[in-house]
């Protein structure tokens, strides 16, 4: 098509919206306004038919004496040799029936805006003293926004009452969609307001349930349900609706209009006062509290993964600090303090205590597990070499029925093991004697009466260590360290030396991280 052929008088045609067999809808604008309109084009088949003009024309009058925030208003009416067109607002949304094919969920989310708006759209036509005639989700519009904008007035016919209903007489046609006709329409009889509950109660049922509650093989099946049928409850195609909704609905679905309510504020107050579901839904797409909180943990662990980023490149910088982070796990490590900003990164090196510079772990860095580091501000001096230990007498069980010999030398226990303590050079090894009888066993081995403590190669003494030197490497440490041998005292009694306690080991630390058929006519 070309720039002339998209064009109608001073509109241009932008862009199709909706097709139907009379009409289509288009998104227009006039040039050089940024406002953008709908139009609703009669086709040029239906122009060429009187009836149609005069449908399209019988339209923009309903139209145009409807002011409500939920019906879409009919700003003009132009009818040209060529055309007929009505102008209306433009407003971008979907219509019910495809909004319940798309996002069913949906539709249950904004259900309390959409019954509450709907019912004041057709309560302000009742109240101006028109009939819709054609309540269904195709004539109802609803955005994300929860906006409804009620449209379509080509049925629509003024409310008779009084003498005019009895004079009016039976409908010569019936007209209106199968799926959501009233009985009433297909007896032919007069319609009132409560013929818009009737379809409005089908309308709603199917948002609850995704489906209407009548549904034929053929048409004339469903049009006897209409008539003959109870509808189901909306429950028992959704356990979630709650039986207050499924009585209101029943109110709304009654087959005779003098069971229906009185008006559509007696629907719209009811409504008010009860709860549409047992649960809340909860919109498809939008987190959850649990879901939130997930996702808070989830950011935590990406910006830990960065964290040990810098921290691998720090320490591929520096082998000093990778020295010191690979310590054993008694030692508490120095931590990488970062701080994200933007892109940016910056990275602080923090000692695990104030009194302790860094250089201090690195230097204690080397030190063997349970030994606890120098103190601070004081380098570690050499350790002393001290001369071999001769292992302490100690007091051995002996079996009572063996009487101990005083001329053998003194057992010394060494851990789970027990030998004999070797002779000074120059001292003849005794010989054992026929045992004789059990004697009490001394509290303490003592050297034999007579025999002096051989002199000529007493076990020297060690240098007492300093206190700041570290203890050399033990592969399994006793409970006590034994003590060194002293010179005996004039009672034969030896006295051993005074040892310091072991150094207090420090805690491990912790390394765990219903296709609409076609109208009737």
């Amino acid at each position: 098509m070309s720039d002339a052929e998209l064009k109608i008088d001073e509109y241009q045609l932008l862009s199709c919206i909706a097709s139907g067999g009379q009409t289509q809808i288009w998104e227009v604008s006039i040039p050089g306004s940024p406002e953008t309109l709908a139009m609703k084009l009669l086709l040029a088949d239906a122009f060429a038919k009187s009836a149609e003009r005069a449908v399209i024309k019988h339209e923009a009058k309903v139209g145009k004496s409807l002011e409500h925030p939920n019906v879409l208003p009919i700003i003009k009416y132009v009818k040209t040799k060529q055309n007929a067109y009505l102008i209306m607002p433009l407003f971008r949304s979907a219509n019910l029936k495809n909004f319940i094919a798309a996002d069913h969920i949906g539709v249950q989310v904004r259900f309390r805006k959409l019954f509450e708006s709907t019912c004041l759209a057709l309560g302000h036509m009742h109240e101006k003293g028109w009939i819709h005639r054609d309540i269904k989700p195709d004539n109802i519009l609803l955005n994300k926004a929860s906006e409804v904008r009620l449209i379509d007035f080509s049925l629509s016919t003024r409310v008779v009452s009084g003498v005019g209903k009895l004079l009016a007489g039976k409908a010569k046609t019936i007209q209106g969609t199968r799926t959501y006709i009233a009985p009433e329409t297909i007896r032919k009889q007069t319609p009132s307001p409560q013929t818009d509950m009737y379809s409005l109660g089908i309308t709603m049922f199917e948002a609850l349930t995704g489906r209407p509650p009548f549904m034929g093989m053929h048409p004339q099946e469903l049009l006897k349900k209409h008539i003959a049928s109870r509808a189901q409850a909306p429950s028992e195609f959704n356990p979630n609706v709650t039986p207050e909704m499924d009585l209101l609905i029943a109110k709304m679905l009654k087959k005779k209009p003098k069971d229906r309510p009185e008006s559509m504020q007696e629907i719209y107050t009811e409504f008010r006062n009860i709860k549409a579901f047992r649960e809340e839904v909860q919109e498809v797409g939008k987190p959850s509290e649990e879901e939130q909180l997930t996702e808070e943990a989830s950011l935590e662990t990406r910006l830990d993964s960065r964290t040990d980023h810098i921290r691998s490149e720090a320490t591929r910088k520096n082998p000093e600090l990778a020295k010191t982070l690979q310590t054993e796990p008694t030692r508490q490590r120095p931590v990488l303090q970062v701080q994200i900003v933007g892109d940016e990164t910056t990275d602080q090196q923090v000692a695990p205590a104030p009194a302790a510079p860094l250089t201090q772990h690195i230097a204690a860095a080397g030190q063997p597990a349970g030994v606890a580091p120098p103190p601070p501000m004081a380098p570690a001096p050499p350790p002393v070499v001290a001369a071999p230990i001769a292992p302490p007498p100690m007091a051995v069980p002996q079996n009572p029925a063996v009487a101990p010999d005083p001329q053998a030398p003194p057992m010394v226990a060494y851990g789970q093991g027990v030998a004999p303590a070797q002779p000074q050079p120059g001292q003849p090894v005794p010989q054992p004697p026929t045992p004789p009888a059990p004697q009490p066993v001394p509290p303490v081995a003592q050297v034999p009466p007579g025999v002096a403590a051989p002199a000529a190669a007493p076990p020297p003494t060690p240098a007492a260590p300093p206190a700041a030197a570290p203890p050399p490497m033990l592969a399994a440490p006793a409970p006590q360290s034994p003590p060194a041998v002293a010179p005996s005292d004039a009672a034969g009694q030896a006295t051993p030396p005074a040892v310091p306690e072991p150094a207090a080991q420090p805690e491990a630390e912790d390394m765990d991280w219903m296709e609409d058929l076609p109208d009737v006519v």
